[in-house]
């Protein structure tokens, strides 16, 4: 008879980052040199502000880059100041609070994970997109909001608030671009349905 071994899964709450390089893709194809700089750039702009806030990457594709904070205010002032890094390409980031998985190479997987980064691939060049489970732990009355409504996250089931970080020029052009969205994938929603 065989022995059952059981693994022991360790999970956290954890405030999670996703960023990465608006436009690489499109940069890389144009000079892939340049395009190279750009992300050591992002890097060094990422370890210059997450280090002080105790923070760590966990994570790294290509261009993108994922980041474990210990607290939902750390990971709101570390996207503010990635979106003002003098010198760093502009950045697209997601923002979210959530339990994750912890593997014993200390990377984090999970829901928690993903959500963050869908976040980011939909965030605008120069924004970052907030969960609302980061935004109601925030109480401070200099970080400014902007909120953006109910989303469907791509491939997920759940509906979530989001919220938009952006310098403040950003903000209405944002909330432009993101409703626009919104009906161009209900309409398509819509098409599917009725076919």
């Amino acid at each position: 008879m065989g022995v059952a071994l059981f693994m022991t899964e360790h999970r956290k709450l954890a405030t999670i980052m996703a960023v990465d390089v608006a436009g690489y893709s499109r940069a890389a194809e144009a000079d892939e040199s340049k395009a190279a700089e750009g992300v050591r750039q992002l890097r060094d702009a990422i370890n210059a502000v997450v280090g002080p806030l105790q923070g760590r990457i966990f994570n790294t594709a290509g261009d993108g880059f994922m980041i474990e904070l210990p607290t939902a205010s750390a990971g709101v002032e570390a996207a503010r100041q990635l979106l003002a890094a003098p010198g760093a390409p502009p950045a697209r980031i997601g923002l979210h609070l959530g339990e994750v998985i912890v593997a014993d190479s200390g990377d984090l997987l999970g829901h928690g994970v993903n959500v963050a980064a869908r976040l980011q691939q939909m965030a605008e060049p120069g924004t970052a997109l907030i969960s609302q489970a980061v935004q109601a732990q925030i109480h401070s009355s200099q970080v400014k909001l902007a909120a953006l409504g109910k989303v469907q996250l791509d491939k997920m089931r759940e509906r979530i608030d989001v919220f938009a970080l952006a310098p403040d020029h950003r903000k209405r052009s944002l909330r432009r671009v993101f409703w626009r969205r919104a009906r161009r994938d209900f309409a398509a929603m819509l098409v599917l349905v009725l076919l």
